[in-house]
């Protein structure tokens, strides 16, 4: 008698090297082409270690949506 294995094998996925702007570097893994299926505002990034000045921190850009237009009807 045979039992199947219902967990599905590790997948590694080598991380990219990106930026986030202002000198944080990231190493970036998803989204990737061999994963689509995860989705496209999925991400796994790796940051750090980084030193922030006194009073500094992190900032995030501004994030472009696309408008919705109703339909004329």
């Amino acid at each position: 008698m045979s039992v199947e294995n219902p967990i599905a094998p590790i997948e590694r996925i080598a991380a990219r090297k990106g930026s986030l702007g202002e000198g944080m570097d990231i190493a970036r893994a998803l989204p990737a082409k061999q994963r689509r299926m995860i989705g496209a505002w999925c991400f796994l990034d790796h940051l750090g270690p980084i030193a922030f000045p006194q009073g500094g921190g992190m900032h995030v850009g501004h994030i472009r949506t696309p408008v919705c237009k109703p339909s004329p009807g």
